[in-house]
Protein backbone atom coordinates (compact mmCIF):
# COMPACT_ATOMS: atom_id res chain seq x y z
CA UNK A 1 0.00 0.00 0.00
CA UNK A 2 2.51 2.48 1.01
CA UNK A 3 4.57 1.78 -2.31
CA UNK A 4 1.42 3.14 -4.36
CA UNK A 5 0.79 5.99 -2.88
CA UNK A 6 4.64 6.74 -3.43
CA UNK A 7 3.99 6.19 -6.96
CA UNK A 8 0.47 7.80 -7.12
CA UNK A 9 2.07 11.02 -5.67
CA UNK A 10 5.26 10.53 -7.80
CA UNK A 11 2.90 10.57 -10.87
CA UNK A 12 1.13 13.30 -9.66
CA UNK A 13 4.37 15.76 -9.02
CA UNK A 14 5.04 15.26 -12.84
CA UNK A 15 1.87 16.28 -14.14
CA UNK A 16 2.14 19.11 -12.04
CA UNK A 17 5.77 20.24 -13.89
CA UNK A 18 4.32 19.39 -17.32
CA UNK A 19 1.56 22.08 -17.34
CA UNK A 20 4.59 24.45 -15.98
CA UNK A 21 6.76 24.49 -18.61
CA UNK A 22 4.58 24.96 -21.17
CA UNK A 23 3.42 27.98 -20.20
CA UNK A 24 5.06 30.92 -22.42
CA UNK A 25 5.98 34.07 -20.85
CA UNK A 26 4.23 37.08 -20.88
CA UNK A 27 4.70 39.35 -23.36
CA UNK A 28 7.02 42.06 -23.28
CA UNK A 29 5.49 45.59 -22.68
CA UNK A 30 8.19 47.43 -22.25
CA UNK A 31 9.21 47.53 -25.78
CA UNK A 32 11.99 45.80 -27.66
CA UNK A 33 14.89 44.97 -26.02
CA UNK A 34 18.32 47.47 -26.27
CA UNK A 35 20.91 46.06 -28.05
CA UNK A 36 24.28 47.59 -29.11
CA UNK A 37 23.06 48.33 -32.75
CA UNK A 38 19.71 49.49 -30.81
CA UNK A 39 21.64 51.92 -28.69
CA UNK A 40 24.19 53.17 -32.36
CA UNK A 41 20.26 53.70 -33.89
CA UNK A 42 19.06 55.12 -31.06
CA UNK A 43 21.09 58.15 -31.09
CA UNK A 44 19.38 59.13 -34.30
CA UNK A 45 16.30 60.02 -32.88
CA UNK A 46 18.01 63.50 -32.14
CA UNK A 47 18.41 64.56 -35.79
CA UNK A 48 15.40 65.66 -37.44
CA UNK A 49 13.51 62.68 -39.81
CA UNK A 50 14.40 60.01 -37.16
CA UNK A 51 10.96 59.38 -36.45
CA UNK A 52 10.67 57.90 -40.06
CA UNK A 53 12.94 55.30 -39.45
CA UNK A 54 11.34 52.11 -39.60
CA UNK A 55 11.08 50.09 -36.45
CA UNK A 56 13.37 47.10 -37.92
CA UNK A 57 16.33 49.50 -38.20
CA UNK A 58 15.95 50.25 -34.39
CA UNK A 59 14.84 46.71 -32.97
CA UNK A 60 16.96 43.91 -32.41
CA UNK A 61 15.74 42.90 -36.19
CA UNK A 62 18.51 43.93 -38.26
CA UNK A 63 18.13 44.26 -41.32
CA UNK A 64 20.25 41.56 -43.74
CA UNK A 65 21.93 44.52 -46.06
CA UNK A 66 22.08 48.30 -46.74
CA UNK A 67 19.90 46.93 -49.72
CA UNK A 68 17.02 46.23 -47.32
CA UNK A 69 17.78 49.28 -45.29
CA UNK A 70 17.12 51.39 -48.33
CA UNK A 71 14.08 49.43 -49.22
CA UNK A 72 12.44 50.30 -45.26
CA UNK A 73 13.39 53.63 -46.04
CA UNK A 74 12.04 54.21 -49.33
CA UNK A 75 8.61 52.75 -48.38
CA UNK A 76 7.74 55.67 -45.64
CA UNK A 77 6.08 58.76 -46.74
CA UNK A 78 8.64 60.82 -45.19
CA UNK A 79 8.19 63.98 -45.68
CA UNK A 80 11.26 65.90 -44.25
CA UNK A 81 13.50 67.47 -46.94
CA UNK A 82 16.35 65.35 -45.01
CA UNK A 83 15.17 61.95 -45.71
CA UNK A 84 16.63 61.61 -49.40
CA UNK A 85 20.16 62.26 -47.46
CA UNK A 86 19.43 59.65 -44.64
CA UNK A 87 18.88 57.48 -47.94
CA UNK A 88 21.62 58.20 -49.35
CA UNK A 89 23.76 57.38 -46.44
CA UNK A 90 22.07 54.00 -46.28
CA UNK A 91 21.66 52.88 -49.66
CA UNK A 92 24.30 51.45 -52.23
CA UNK A 93 25.19 53.87 -54.90
CA UNK A 94 23.53 53.84 -58.26
CA UNK A 95 25.68 54.43 -61.10
CA UNK A 96 23.48 57.27 -62.69
CA UNK A 97 23.36 58.72 -59.05
CA UNK A 98 26.77 59.22 -59.03
CA UNK A 99 26.88 60.90 -62.16
CA UNK A 100 24.46 63.10 -61.11
CA UNK A 101 26.38 63.70 -58.10
CA UNK A 102 29.71 64.27 -60.15
CA UNK A 103 27.97 66.73 -62.47
CA UNK A 104 25.92 68.98 -59.48
CA UNK A 105 28.68 68.63 -56.98
CA UNK A 106 32.15 67.44 -57.71
CA UNK A 107 32.80 69.04 -61.01
CA UNK A 108 32.95 72.11 -61.57
CA UNK A 109 32.82 73.35 -65.36
CA UNK A 110 34.68 76.75 -66.23
CA UNK A 111 32.43 79.57 -66.91
CA UNK A 112 34.37 79.98 -70.48
CA UNK A 113 34.76 75.74 -71.17
CA UNK A 114 32.03 75.76 -74.06
CA UNK A 115 34.02 78.69 -75.59
CA UNK A 116 37.29 76.95 -75.66
CA UNK A 117 35.84 73.62 -77.02
CA UNK A 118 34.70 75.71 -79.88
CA UNK A 119 38.05 77.40 -80.04
CA UNK A 120 39.95 74.60 -80.22
CA UNK A 121 37.61 72.85 -82.83
CA UNK A 122 38.33 75.65 -85.19
CA UNK A 123 41.62 76.10 -84.67
CA UNK A 124 41.45 72.18 -85.82
CA UNK A 125 39.37 72.89 -88.79
CA UNK A 126 41.76 76.07 -89.47
CA UNK A 127 44.67 73.65 -88.99
CA UNK A 128 43.31 70.88 -91.69
CA UNK A 129 42.46 73.67 -94.20
CA UNK A 130 45.55 75.30 -93.94
CA UNK A 131 47.58 71.85 -94.29
CA UNK A 132 45.18 71.33 -97.34
CA UNK A 133 45.99 74.56 -98.95
CA UNK A 134 49.79 74.29 -98.39
CA UNK A 135 49.22 70.68 -100.14
CA UNK A 136 47.59 72.67 -103.37
CA UNK A 137 50.04 75.20 -103.42
CA UNK A 138 52.81 72.43 -103.25
CA UNK A 139 51.14 70.79 -105.83
CA UNK A 140 50.86 73.94 -108.03
CA UNK A 141 54.02 74.65 -107.65
CA UNK A 142 55.52 70.86 -108.54
CA UNK A 143 52.64 70.89 -111.54
CA UNK A 144 53.22 73.78 -113.42
CA UNK A 145 52.51 73.21 -116.89
CA UNK A 146 50.39 69.74 -116.75
CA UNK A 147 47.75 71.16 -116.51
CA UNK A 148 46.89 70.58 -112.44
CA UNK A 149 45.54 74.54 -112.13
CA UNK A 150 42.81 73.43 -114.43
CA UNK A 151 41.35 71.01 -112.21
CA UNK A 152 38.33 72.07 -110.45
CA UNK A 153 37.87 72.07 -106.56
CA UNK A 154 36.12 68.78 -106.73
CA UNK A 155 39.13 66.87 -108.75
CA UNK A 156 41.27 68.64 -106.45
CA UNK A 157 39.95 67.33 -103.50
CA UNK A 158 39.25 63.40 -105.03
CA UNK A 159 42.53 64.03 -105.82
CA UNK A 160 44.02 64.36 -101.47
CA UNK A 161 41.96 61.82 -100.89
CA UNK A 162 42.94 59.37 -103.43
CA UNK A 163 47.06 60.04 -102.09
CA UNK A 164 45.28 57.71 -99.13
CA UNK A 165 42.79 55.60 -100.64
CA UNK A 166 45.35 54.02 -103.21
CA UNK A 167 47.89 53.24 -100.23
CA UNK A 168 45.60 50.94 -98.80
CA UNK A 169 47.27 47.22 -99.37
CA UNK A 170 44.15 44.95 -98.36
CA UNK A 171 42.66 46.35 -101.90
CA UNK A 172 43.85 46.02 -105.63
CA UNK A 173 45.19 48.68 -107.24
CA UNK A 174 43.00 48.08 -110.31
CA UNK A 175 40.71 50.73 -110.82
CA UNK A 176 37.33 49.79 -112.47
CA UNK A 177 34.04 50.88 -113.28
CA UNK A 178 31.39 47.85 -114.53
CA UNK A 179 31.25 46.60 -111.90
CA UNK A 180 33.21 48.84 -109.33
CA UNK A 181 36.42 47.58 -108.49
CA UNK A 182 36.67 47.03 -104.40
CA UNK A 183 39.87 50.13 -104.64
CA UNK A 184 36.81 52.20 -106.66
CA UNK A 185 34.44 51.58 -103.68
CA UNK A 186 36.82 52.46 -101.09
CA UNK A 187 37.68 55.64 -102.67
CA UNK A 188 34.05 56.89 -103.48
CA UNK A 189 32.96 55.60 -99.67
CA UNK A 190 36.50 58.09 -98.23
CA UNK A 191 35.39 60.87 -100.48
CA UNK A 192 31.73 60.67 -99.56
CA UNK A 193 32.56 60.22 -95.48
CA UNK A 194 34.64 63.58 -95.93
CA UNK A 195 33.07 65.76 -98.67
CA UNK A 196 29.57 65.29 -98.61
CA UNK A 197 28.52 67.20 -95.62
CA UNK A 198 31.67 69.40 -95.68
CA UNK A 199 31.06 70.64 -99.53
CA UNK A 200 28.08 68.97 -100.21
CA UNK A 201 29.44 66.79 -103.11
CA UNK A 202 27.02 64.12 -104.09
CA UNK A 203 27.76 60.20 -104.66
CA UNK A 204 27.06 60.66 -108.87
CA UNK A 205 28.70 63.69 -108.73
CA UNK A 206 32.26 61.62 -106.83
CA UNK A 207 31.66 58.62 -109.47
CA UNK A 208 32.08 61.20 -112.53
CA UNK A 209 34.59 63.31 -111.39
CA UNK A 210 36.63 59.85 -110.69
CA UNK A 211 35.98 58.69 -114.07
CA UNK A 212 37.60 61.98 -115.44
CA UNK A 213 40.09 61.57 -113.53
CA UNK A 214 41.00 58.29 -114.69
CA UNK A 215 40.65 59.14 -118.23
CA UNK A 216 42.85 62.10 -117.99
CA UNK A 217 45.46 59.37 -116.22
CA UNK A 218 45.53 61.42 -113.19
CA UNK A 219 44.42 57.71 -111.10
CA UNK A 220 45.64 54.63 -113.34
CA UNK A 221 44.87 51.41 -112.87
CA UNK A 222 48.52 49.16 -111.16
CA UNK A 223 49.49 52.37 -109.52
CA UNK A 224 49.16 53.35 -105.91
CA UNK A 225 49.79 56.78 -106.72
CA UNK A 226 48.01 60.13 -108.48
CA UNK A 227 50.03 61.66 -110.92
CA UNK A 228 50.73 64.60 -108.83
CA UNK A 229 52.76 62.55 -106.56
CA UNK A 230 54.94 61.04 -109.25
CA UNK A 231 55.87 64.74 -110.22
CA UNK A 232 56.65 65.64 -106.86
CA UNK A 233 59.22 63.33 -106.77
CA UNK A 234 62.69 64.34 -107.35
CA UNK A 235 63.58 61.32 -109.86
CA UNK A 236 60.49 61.32 -111.80
CA UNK A 237 61.38 65.08 -112.47
CA UNK A 238 65.05 64.20 -113.54
CA UNK A 239 63.59 61.50 -116.05
CA UNK A 240 61.58 64.01 -117.86
CA UNK A 241 64.19 66.49 -118.14
CA UNK A 242 66.67 64.31 -119.41
CA UNK A 243 64.22 63.10 -122.20
CA UNK A 244 63.70 66.22 -122.79
CA UNK A 245 67.27 66.89 -123.26
CA UNK A 246 68.13 63.35 -124.65
CA UNK A 247 64.71 61.99 -126.40
CA UNK A 248 64.80 58.41 -127.78
CA UNK A 249 66.77 57.27 -124.80
CA UNK A 250 66.16 53.63 -124.17
CA UNK A 251 67.89 51.61 -120.68
CA UNK A 252 71.26 50.45 -122.07
CA UNK A 253 72.04 54.12 -122.62
CA UNK A 254 75.36 55.08 -120.68
CA UNK A 255 73.31 58.34 -120.13
CA UNK A 256 71.05 56.91 -117.66
CA UNK A 257 73.72 56.09 -115.08
CA UNK A 258 75.79 58.94 -115.53
CA UNK A 259 72.63 61.46 -115.56
CA UNK A 260 70.52 59.61 -112.75
CA UNK A 261 72.92 57.59 -111.32
CA UNK A 262 70.70 54.50 -111.73
CA UNK A 263 70.90 51.51 -113.49
CA UNK A 264 69.07 49.52 -116.52
CA UNK A 265 66.39 48.11 -114.55
CA UNK A 266 65.64 50.58 -111.73
CA UNK A 267 65.10 52.98 -115.14
CA UNK A 268 62.88 50.96 -116.50
CA UNK A 269 60.58 50.45 -113.76
CA UNK A 270 60.34 54.65 -113.38
CA UNK A 271 59.80 55.16 -117.19
CA UNK A 272 57.10 52.90 -117.34
CA UNK A 273 55.27 54.28 -113.90
CA UNK A 274 55.71 57.66 -115.76
CA UNK A 275 54.18 56.64 -119.07
CA UNK A 276 51.25 54.79 -117.49
CA UNK A 277 50.85 58.53 -116.42
CA UNK A 278 51.24 59.55 -119.75
CA UNK A 279 53.79 61.83 -118.74
CA UNK A 280 56.20 60.02 -120.89
CA UNK A 281 56.03 58.99 -124.77
CA UNK A 282 57.50 55.48 -125.95
CA UNK A 283 58.23 54.05 -129.49
CA UNK A 284 60.12 50.72 -130.08
CA UNK A 285 62.67 50.86 -133.15
CA UNK A 286 64.67 46.91 -133.94
CA UNK A 287 64.82 45.30 -130.34
CA UNK A 288 64.67 48.30 -128.13
CA UNK A 289 62.27 50.85 -126.59
CA UNK A 290 62.65 53.91 -126.36
CA UNK A 291 61.56 56.89 -124.52
CA UNK A 292 60.60 60.17 -125.08
CA UNK A 293 59.09 63.67 -123.43
CA UNK A 294 55.62 64.95 -123.97
CA UNK A 295 57.17 67.89 -126.39
CA UNK A 296 58.21 65.37 -128.93
CA UNK A 297 56.24 66.01 -131.25
CA UNK A 298 57.66 65.01 -134.45
CA UNK A 299 56.94 61.49 -136.45
CA UNK A 300 58.78 58.22 -136.56
CA UNK A 301 61.28 59.22 -138.94
CA UNK A 302 62.65 61.85 -136.75
CA UNK A 303 62.23 59.99 -134.20
CA UNK A 304 64.08 57.23 -135.11
CA UNK A 305 66.84 59.16 -136.70
CA UNK A 306 67.40 60.68 -133.19
CA UNK A 307 67.99 57.52 -131.68
CA UNK A 308 70.62 56.29 -134.74
CA UNK A 309 72.63 59.39 -134.10
CA UNK A 310 73.54 58.65 -130.41
CA UNK A 311 75.88 56.53 -132.02
CA UNK A 312 78.64 58.72 -132.24
CA UNK A 313 80.15 57.01 -134.65
CA UNK A 314 77.20 58.04 -137.54
CA UNK A 315 77.36 61.80 -135.90
CA UNK A 316 80.57 61.48 -137.27
CA UNK A 317 80.13 60.18 -140.89
CA UNK A 318 77.47 63.18 -141.18
CA UNK A 319 80.29 65.61 -140.67
CA UNK A 320 82.61 64.37 -142.78
CA UNK A 321 79.95 63.78 -145.90
CA UNK A 322 79.06 67.92 -145.01
CA UNK A 323 82.26 68.90 -145.31
CA UNK A 324 83.36 66.60 -148.54
CA UNK A 325 80.34 64.08 -150.31
CA UNK A 326 82.79 62.21 -152.25
CA UNK A 327 84.11 60.26 -149.85
CA UNK A 328 84.50 56.69 -150.03
CA UNK A 329 83.80 53.74 -147.50
CA UNK A 330 87.24 52.79 -147.23
CA UNK A 331 88.29 56.87 -146.32
CA UNK A 332 84.97 57.38 -144.17
CA UNK A 333 86.04 54.17 -142.45
CA UNK A 334 89.89 55.28 -141.90
CA UNK A 335 88.99 58.93 -140.94
CA UNK A 336 86.16 58.60 -137.91
CA UNK A 337 87.55 58.04 -134.91
CA UNK A 338 88.37 55.19 -133.37
CA UNK A 339 88.50 53.89 -137.03
CA UNK A 340 86.24 51.31 -137.85
CA UNK A 341 85.67 48.24 -140.22
CA UNK A 342 84.70 50.00 -143.61
CA UNK A 343 81.48 47.10 -143.36
CA UNK A 344 80.07 48.78 -140.52
CA UNK A 345 80.31 52.07 -142.01
CA UNK A 346 78.20 50.59 -145.28
CA UNK A 347 75.59 49.20 -143.08
CA UNK A 348 75.07 52.74 -140.87
CA UNK A 349 75.07 54.94 -144.36
CA UNK A 350 71.88 52.24 -145.28
CA UNK A 351 70.44 53.10 -142.08
CA UNK A 352 70.80 57.19 -142.78
CA UNK A 353 69.53 56.72 -146.60
CA UNK A 354 66.56 54.84 -145.46
CA UNK A 355 65.84 57.55 -143.24
CA UNK A 356 66.38 60.28 -145.96
CA UNK A 357 68.97 61.99 -144.48
CA UNK A 358 71.91 60.88 -146.50
CA UNK A 359 70.87 60.91 -150.42
CA UNK A 360 72.80 59.21 -153.51
CA UNK A 361 73.72 61.34 -156.05
CA UNK A 362 76.12 59.21 -158.51
CA UNK A 363 79.36 58.24 -156.62
CA UNK A 364 78.36 60.83 -153.77
CA UNK A 365 76.46 61.18 -150.66
CA UNK A 366 74.35 64.06 -150.58
CA UNK A 367 72.88 65.00 -146.96
CA UNK A 368 69.32 66.41 -146.59
CA UNK A 369 69.94 69.67 -144.76
CA UNK A 370 65.85 69.88 -144.51
CA UNK A 371 65.71 66.70 -142.26
CA UNK A 372 69.05 67.74 -140.99
CA UNK A 373 67.58 70.40 -139.21
CA UNK A 374 64.55 69.18 -138.10
CA UNK A 375 66.82 67.20 -136.22
CA UNK A 376 69.07 69.43 -134.55
CA UNK A 377 65.64 71.35 -133.43
CA UNK A 378 64.49 68.67 -131.21
CA UNK A 379 68.05 67.45 -129.92
CA UNK A 380 70.58 69.57 -126.86
CA UNK A 381 73.86 71.38 -128.21
CA UNK A 382 75.83 68.34 -127.36
CA UNK A 383 73.80 66.07 -129.92
CA UNK A 384 73.56 69.11 -132.95
CA UNK A 385 75.40 68.27 -136.08
CA UNK A 386 76.33 71.84 -137.35
CA UNK A 387 76.65 72.71 -141.09
CA UNK A 388 79.85 73.44 -142.46
CA UNK A 389 80.38 77.39 -143.15
CA UNK A 390 80.63 77.57 -147.29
Amino acid sequence: MALMERKREKKGKGTDEKPAKQVSPAPREQGPVVTASTTKHRSLEETPGAQDIPESITTKHKPRSLVEAAAAVSSQDATDTDAPSLEMMTSPPNPSDLFLITKETSFVRPSNHEDSITVSEEQATKTVDDVDTEATEKSGDALAGVEYEDLIDIEKDILRVAKDSLKKKRYEADIGFEPFTPMVDKLLNDCIAKYHSQKGYSKEAIIETIKGLVDQKWIVTAERRTKDEVLETKLYQDIIKMLEEYPGTHARDDRVQELLGITRNPFLKHVLVLERFDLIKKRKFGKLWNFFALNFNEDDTIAELVVVLYNDIVRQLIQLLLKNPDLTLMELAESVIPPVYHGAIQYHLKKLEELGLVKPDGTRRVIDTDILQRYNAVVCDTLKIQEPIL
